[in-house]
């Protein structure tokens, strides 16, 4: 008798480190889908407030001004961006830290005689492996106006390095949760 009852013992144990690993490895992934929903619905937001811009702010629509030149245009539509974001994201995540999120601003003009791009970034985006929009294939999938005008492309990507990883806290490395989101402007 004591030699089943130890047999069910390790068998027991064995069976509830198995299930023990499985749900906490189920509570990495919804927390991680948790944080993957709010950056998001952050990423929509900034994307939005981007391709906005020209028709609620009488902005001309370029992030850096027409030429590109304009520094101080650029430091406070990164700040607006910054503050949209991580204040969006500090109401979804109790436990959000701004340091560890990178944002990066992109804008194509598929304007004759040659399209214009711009990128502008906050924080450390090493490791994310964002998606640029820097390419020919831009201007085929840019909407034509009434005017036969190619719309400008905006793309916010965010990119939070995550602190809760049952699988890299055994290496040592967190992983990056990254949101993108593309709006076109609107004249």
């Amino acid at each position: 008798m004591n030699r089943v009852a130890g047999v069910f013992t390790v068998e027991l144990a064995l069976v509830l480190v198995l299930l023990s690993s499985f749900f906490a490895l189920q509570v990495n992934y919804m927390i991680a889908v948790a944080k993957k929903g709010a950056m998001d619905r952050a990423a929509y937001s900034a994307a939005t407030l981007m391709a906005e811009r020209r028709q609620f702010f009488d902005d001309e629509g370029y992030i850096c001004g027409v030429n590109g030149s304009d520094a101080t245009k650029c430091n406070k539509l990164m700040g607006e961006i910054r503050d949209v974001v991580t204040g969006a994201m500090a109401r979804a995540l109790s436990s959000f830290d701004p340091n560890d999120l990178a944002i990066v601003v992109e804008e194509y003009i598929p304007a004759p005689p040659a399209a214009a791009y711009t990128v502008r970034s906050l924080g450390d985006g090493s490791g994310c492996d964002l998606v640029s929009i820097n390419n020919s294939a831009m201007d085929s999938l840019s909407p034509l106006t009434s005017k036969s005008r190619r719309l400008p492309i905006y793309q916010v990507s965010l990119c939070y390095k995550t602190e809760f990883n049952l699988l890299g806290a055994i290496d040592g490395n967190p992983f990056n949760i990254v949101a993108s989101s593309i709006s076109f402007a609107r004249f």
